[in-house]
């Protein structure tokens, strides 16, 4: 799936959610019936769900035998931040818990900011993971209306940049637009 189709459908689930009021975020602590160690083995077949990571470069590992980490990577490789499943034994089967975190680079604390600041993507990802997790977990499909509401956070913070990316176009194409009719002025007045 290409990045636009990606955002396309993104943004018309995202509208449909709130527009119908469904959905909520996922939360990030869930048991499930089984063993720590079958918990362990599906986590780590899964991959991110693309319809919110399709930008990043993902490397996946497992750090020991209670933490899997996703690192997502821009384009040089460089690790942008981690996702993270904690997992652990509980009285009703296995805990898993997921965390979003800064990267272990020059970079901890500038994402750590930002994320700290905006409470609502970490929100967003940590959702998305954990429902991946729950879709395998309870071999369902990945549902996009268990992550509307934290969508819908993003969605609305970031609807002043979106204004302001909107306004900044319609000026250049408006001023393109003032440009031609000129020189078409100017080449009809010469003839």
């Amino acid at each position: 799936m290409g990045i636009r189709a990606a955002f396309g459908l993104l943004t018309l689930c995202m509208a449909l959610a709130v527009y119908l009021g469904v959905g909520s975020g996922a939360d990030a602590n869930r048991v499930y019936a089984m063993p720590v160690s079958e918990v362990n083995h599906l986590i780590d077949e899964i991959d991110l769900p693309e319809i919110i990571f399709a930008n990043h470069k993902v490397r996946h590992w497992r750090e020991n035998d209670k933490l899997s980490v996703w690192a997502l990577q821009n384009d040089a490789g460089k690790e942008t931040f981690r996702l993270t499943a904690t997992t652990a034994t509980d009285k009703k089967g296995s805990l898993v818990t997921v965390a979003v975190l800064p990267p272990n680079n020059d970079k901890r604390d500038e994402v750590k900011k930002m994320l700290d600041d905006n409470p609502a993507f970490a929100d967003l990802y940590g959702s998305a993971l954990a429902e991946q997790i729950d879709a395998k977990l309870r071999n369902r499909l990945f549902s996009i209306a268990n992550i509307s509401r934290p969508m819908a956070r993003v969605s609305l913070r970031a609807a002043p940049q979106i204004l302001q990316m909107r306004k900044s176009i319609d000026e250049e194409y408006a001023r393109k637009a003032q440009d031609d009719r000129e020189r078409y002025d100017r080449l009809y007045k010469s003839q």
